[in-house]
This record gives structure tokens, sequence and C-alpha cells, in this order.
């Protein structure tokens, strides 16, 4: 449901639902459950036909309703106690062989839970007309002026989806490269807040984030499923902003017989639409449609990325901003906090003065002062 309001709270369309986990699910008819009420349907019907039979020589002969013997106590739809117990056995065996035979005979109750969850499917959000498409980009381009080139990108692909009719939104995968603290990461959140999905900021510097992208599997001392499967499975929706951020320092993960596996080489396969569409998961050991997912990647020094990442990427440079934008988001981000124009103006001289000095501020060093400002705000005042 939370997904649902999301999509009304910004206008996307309906949500529309498309096949995610590629395997086929046991029919529910085959559950232990529905064979035992079927069972006991059938002895119950087996048992009236006898006792209607022992009834209608009697009937016939003393020419009474041939409907009367309906009401006798003698047609009864309880059943004893030794019969459901046989019947129950019968019922756990047929679901027991149908349940060997399925291609999810080998997960875990719990993964099996999870994984049913999306057997109608999982839903993607997609853009309502070209009108919201612009309204998006325009928004995002407001609080975020500095980015305007990766805003251009994601307004283009908007506007392509709604023109060829697409049933949900796709982002080609984007790499935004440029210097710390100038809002890539925040870009990416504001993105899907506005576009109501699901958006996640994946920390590319630990040594296992290889493991985070693609999950472990088994022999590398555990299992867990990935972070980008893990978020479709508990929200249902399929096409998420999942962001990898600082892709440029992403550790490699070692094996206990010392083989590597890089988060670069993980995404390959995440990156292209045809492999992502069906992309089998080494630990459930199933083919899932990850082709939706719109992944966001970002770094300092794209230079040191290797070149099959790089292609598959929709490349934006983006540059430090000049002191005009760094005041303009003071000035909005201050009033936002509710801070005295005073305190704004002086957070605007600190960074003019930091630049004339040499000094090259960021987002971070105007959030830093602003949280000074508002501490300082806050302090009793002396008469």
């Amino acid at each position: 449901m939370r997904f649902g309001r999301q999509l009304l709270a910004s206008g996307m369309t309906k949500a529309s639902r498309i096949p995610f986990v590629l395997v086929p699910f046991p029919d529910p008819a085959m559950k232990e459950a529905a064979i035992f009420d079927r069972l006991i349907a059938h002895w119950q019907k087996l048992r009236s036909r006898s006792v209607t039979d022992t009834l209608a020589p009697r009937q016939a002969c003393t020419g009474t309703d041939p409907l009367s013997g309906w009401d006798s106590p003698a047609v009864s739809s309880d059943v004893p106690a030794s019969v459901r117990r046989r019947i129950r056995t019968w019922a756990e065996r047929i679901a027991a062989y149908h349940a060997r035979n399925s291609r999810l005979a080998h997960l875990s109750k719990e993964d099996l839970a999870r994984v049913e969850q999306l057997s109608r499917g999982a839903t993607v959000a997609g853009i309502a007309t070209p009108d919201k498409a612009d309204e998006l980009a325009a928004s995002l381009h407001a609080d975020f002026p500095w980015m305007a080139e990766a805003t251009t990108a994601v307004w283009n692909a908007m506007r392509r989806s709604v023109v060829s009719g697409e049933i949900g939104f796709r982002l080609e995968p984007l790499l935004l490269d440029g210097p710390p603290g100038i809002g890539k990461s925040s870009w990416a959140r504001a993105l899907a807040r506005l576009l109501g999905v699901e958006g996640i900021v994946f920390d590319a510097t630990g040594e296992q984030a290889s493991f985070g992208i693609t999950g472990l599997q088994i022999g590398w001392s555990g299992s867990i499923i990935g972070r980008p499967l893990d978020l479709i499975l508990r929200t249902k929706g399929a096409n998420p902003i999942f962001v990898i951020d600082e892709i440029d320092k992403a550790g490699t993960a070692r094996s206990s017989k010392d083989a590597s596996f890089g988060l670069a080489e993980a995404l390959l396969p995440f990156l292209e639409k045809s492999s992502a569409a069906s992309w089998n998961c080494p630990t459930l050991r199933l083919p899932f449609d990850m082709s939706w997912i719109g992944w966001v990647l970002t770094s300092n020094d794209m230079n040191v990325l290797p070149d099959p990442l790089i292609n598959r990427c929709t490349v934006v440079r983006l540059q430090n901003l000049t002191l005009a934008q760094l005041q303009a988001f003071a000035d909005r981000e201050g009033r936002r906090r509710g801070l005295q124009e005073m305190s704004i103006d002086a957070v605007n001289h600190a960074l003019a003065s930091a630049i004339s000095r040499g000094v090259v501020p960021n987002l971070r060093t105007v959030t830093r002062r602003l949280d000074h400002a508002l501490v300082l705000e806050s302090l009793p005042r002396w008469h």
C-alpha cells in the first residue's frame, strides 16, 4: 500500500504489474490444505451416495417422498477422526510430491514465503503525461540547478517513456562524475522522491560491496540476498532508484580460496538490459527481472573505472558549484530551517571570504555553517 500511496502523491500513473520471478509457481490447488479439503469433500460425497443407496429401497416400499431421506440423521457430514488422519497423510504425500518437482523446492520456508509474495508480479511506476515529465524535471532543477545536465538526461528519459508507451519508467544507468560534496547522491534521492519510488544509497567503499549487490552464494561462508533484490522483495516495486556512491573507491571481495570479485564486475549484468531481464540470483538460485532498476553511480574520478562499466552508462561530468550557486543554496536552505536573515547573510559572507582566499567550499561546507548558525541562534542571549 505504501508504494501505491507514493504514486498517487507524486502524480505518477497507476502502477502496472510485470512478471518478476521468472519461474512457474506451484499450483495453489496442490497445497496440502487444499488437497485435504478436496479429499474430505470427496469422502463426504461418497458417503452420501452410500447412505442414499441404502435408503432408496425402504423409501420405495413405504411410498414416502424420495427426498425425505436427506433429513435423516443417518446422512451425516461428520468425518471420523481415523478417516481424517488417513486423508491428512495422503494430502501430505501428494503435496510433498508436487513440492519436490517445483523450481522452488530448494528454498527455505522463509525465502519461499518472500518469493511467493511476488507470484503475481511486481509493480512498476510510470509517468502520466509529457506535462508531468516537464513538471517533475522542473522541480528537480529548481532544487539542484547546478545538476542541470543530469536533470536533462532524466527529463529526456521520462518524456521518451511516455511517448513510447512503456508500462513503467525505466532510467538508463547514469554515471555522475565530479568533485565531492556537490550533492550527487542527494540529487538521486530527490529524484526517487519525485518519482514516488523507493530510493536507496549504497556505499561502495566497503570491502564486501560486490556481495552487497549480487548477494552471497553458498560457499562464501554464508549466504545473503543482495540489496537490490532484497529491496524489491520488501517493497514489491520493481523500478527503484539505486545509488552506488563513490564507485571509484570500491573494494574487492576475496574468498577463502583467494578468488576476487569486484563491484564493477558485479554491476555489469545489471547495467545491460538484456542480461538484467533474466538475472540469476546466486543466493536463491532463481531468475528475476531486474531490468527496471534505475542505477545512478557517483564517482570523483571516473578514470579509474573499467571501460565496460563506463560504456554501459550515460556519463555526466559535473563541476564545483559557483559562489552564486552556493549562496543561492544557503538562502533556500537557511529559510527552510527558519534561520534569521542576518545568520544567512553571515554564511554567505563566509563563503565569499573563503573563495577569495583560494578555498573551494562545497555543499557540505554550507550545511556545516548553517548547522552552526542554527546552534548559535538557539543559545540564550545575555543582556
